[in-house]
This record gives structure tokens, sequence and C-alpha cells, in this order.
């Protein structure tokens, strides 16, 4: 893993609503171009969904996605780029 962090790639993460009933945006500003990596990851740490893996350039990201199917609970998302992981939690009620 990379000593810089996420935050010198990724800025202004937030995923809304949280909590969801069933869809979910998610936002942030890609600061450098890279591979970009989201995942839903339960409480196990067991991958449930890969919800984007692409090269994307600087900018400003959006992705909305569904949690229907799900169990209600608590799930992470895994946000990763250039080697480096940041994880939020997410909650379905």
């Amino acid at each position: 893993m990379d000593t810089i962090g996420i935050e010198e790639f990724v800025s202004n993460f937030y995923a809304a609503p949280n909590p969801t009933k069933d869809i979910i945006t998610i936002n942030m500003d890609i600061l450098q171009a890279g591979d970009v990596g989201i995942f839903l990851i339960d409480l196990s740490g067991r991958e449930l969904m890969e919800i984007h893996n692409a090269f994307e350039d600087a900018g400003t990201f959006t992705k909305t996605f569904s949690l229907k199917g799900l169990p209600l609970g608590i799930y992470y998302l895994k946000i990763s780029h250039s080697g480096n992981v940041r994880m939020e939690k997410v909650i379905k009620n």
C-alpha cells in the first residue's frame, strides 16, 4: 500500500441516502486519473458486489446502485485508487 493515502487521489466522498432502503448514490471527486474500484463488503469482509472497477479520469464521479435483495444490516463500501483503500459504512434499513 502506498503511504501517500487515498486522500491524495479521492476527496469529497459521500454515499446518500445513508441509511437507505434500496437505492444509494456515491459521489466523489477523483483528484488524479487512475484505476478506481468500488465494492460492497459485508461485515465478515466478503465481497458481495462489484459496483465499479475501471480507469477514471480526474473529475467528479457519480454512481447509483441498488441494494435490492440484500438483507437489512450494515455493509461497507471499499473504495480503492492506486493501491490505496478507504472503507465507508452503509446501512440498509
